[in-house]
């Protein structure tokens, strides 16, 4: 098994994902809305970091607009196939 991860590991095409909401989901109230999602790869390979934050899109935006063209963003760089995302 450890060899299985420290090949996973070395390999480039692999992202963490950590994100930051205002909070918790809670049945039947709105969804929390995001603040921030951070995707890095930091194997020898690949040192690599994005952040997609909908304060990049407030400029001539409301906030829901920014969190859509932040997700948009976002879903653009995880529809490539050939990448492993770990939560």
């Amino acid at each position: 098994m450890d060899n299985k991860l420290e090949d996973f590991l070395n390999k480039k095409d692999y992202y963490f994902i950590h994100y930051a909401s205002e909070g918790f989901y809670n049945g039947s109230s709105p969804a929390p809305k995001i603040s921030c999602i951070v995707i890095y790869n930091d194997s020898e390979l690949n040192k690599d970091k994005k952040r997609f934050s909908p304060m990049d899109y407030l400029v001539g935006n409301n906030l829901e607009t920014a969190e859509r063209l932040c997700l948009e963003k976002f879903k653009q760089i995880i529809s490539n196939t050939n990448t492993c995302f770990i939560h």
